[in-house]
């Protein structure tokens, strides 16, 4: 309940015991108002509780809490991994060592290094390469073909 819903049901609850209706700028309206704002706290409070305390709903470390009563444990976030292709630039002649842990972008910023060492050969126009986000969890992600620097 909100602080409203709880002073309407204390007004309600007082008036039908009393046969009176408080005044709104009465002690006893002043008091209602004052409770109301505390009890929706702490509802508000209870309701977060029950929420962290049920493995379907909560969140962060409550969630880390209810799986260790169960002998499990999160896991670490992974690098998203695929494949670069490198393009060979117009005039270049010869093989075009690509370093491991070379650095590409997608235009969003999110960085992607390759994980071994290759080249493209002389005479080919490209060579595609293993990589993984230099980021790990959901936020190295990309979509193909989106990683272009």
């Amino acid at each position: 309940m909100n602080e409203q819903e709880f002073y309407r049901a204390m007004t309600a609850r007082y008036s039908a015991l009393s046969g009176f209706v408080p005044d709104e700028a009465s002690d006893i309206a002043l008091r209602f108002h004052a409770l109301a704002g505390e009890l929706a706290d702490f509802s508000a409070r209870l309701d977060e509780a029950a929420r962290q305390s049920d493995p379907l709903t909560a969140k962060g470390e409550a969630l880390d809490a209810l799986a260790a009563l169960r002998g499990i444990s999160r896991r670490p976030a992974a690098h998203a991994a695929g494949e670069l292709t490198f393009t060979r630039a117009p005039g270049t002649a010869g093989e075009v060592p690509i370093p491991a842990g070379t650095a590409c972008a997608a235009p969003d910023g999110r960085v992607y290094l390759t994980t071994d060492a290759g080249s493209i050969p002389a005479g080919e126009t490209s060579a595609t390469l293993a990589a993984r986000a230099a980021l790990a969890g959901r936020g190295g992600n990309a979509a193909a073909g989106s990683v272009t620097l």
